[in-house]
């Protein structure tokens, strides 16, 4: 069953479901602190600068991989493309449910070239799980807030926890700008390691 999960992204993705799925979840990542290479407003912001480059790289760029090791987990366990795993269920492996099998055999492969590897991870987990969850609560609320509109002008449509997917929260985000995803009052977040570092800033 999992090798027929993989060939479903290759098929459709052109790619196996570990590239894909880290590529969604560093775009959730920095929609999530703020961080855009081209943003004009996030140079003015503070995002460009040594320290925020530092923090990056301590704390998101291994964060975001444990992030997209949950919603890998999710998509394989439920045979879903990655694209379509419910955001929210990134939470069953960070530190729900499903916690004591995040780690388990088998893991996707650490790329080639990344500084890093999982037993890294493991050792900051704690730390790493706070960052990863708080991605997904951003994303949650942002849903939330997005949402509302609609259910106060249809009454046929019944309060609910919302519950969007891995691609409709990327998508959501992708095209908007720093300061217009930053909630307002609130303070300018620290940022994941300079994309420089990686491809997966598209």
């Amino acid at each position: 069953m999992t090798a027929g999960w993989a060939q479903q992204h290759e098929e459709i993705f052109g790619g196996d479901p570990w590239t894909r799925v880290q590529r969604l979840a560093w775009q959730l990542t920095q929609r999530r602190i703020g961080y855009s290479p081209g943003d004009l407003d996030a140079y003015q912001g503070g995002q460009h600068t040594p320290e925020a480059a530092a923090e990056r790289a301590r704390i998101w760029l291994p964060a975001f991989r444990l992030l997209a090791l949950a919603l890998w987990r999710a998509g394989r366990d439920t045979h879903l493309l990655v694209d379509d795993v419910p955001l929210h269920r990134a939470l069953w492996w960070l530190g729900g449910a499903r916690a004591d099998d995040l780690y388990a055999a088998p893991l996707p492969a650490w790329d080639y070239g990344v500084v890093g590897h999982w037993p890294r991870v493991q050792e900051r987990h704690d730390e790493l799980q706070d960052a990863a969850r708080d991605v997904v609560a951003w994303h949650t609320m942002a849903e939330a807030a997005e949402s509302r509109p609609y259910e106060d002008s249809d009454r046929s449509l019944s309060p609910r926890t919302p519950c969007c997917s891995v691609r409709d929260a990327a998508r959501s985000r992708r095209a908007r700008t720093w300061t217009d995803t930053r909630p307002a009052g609130s303070p300018r977040s620290p940022s994941p390691q300079n994309a420089s570092k990686r491809r997966s800033s598209d």
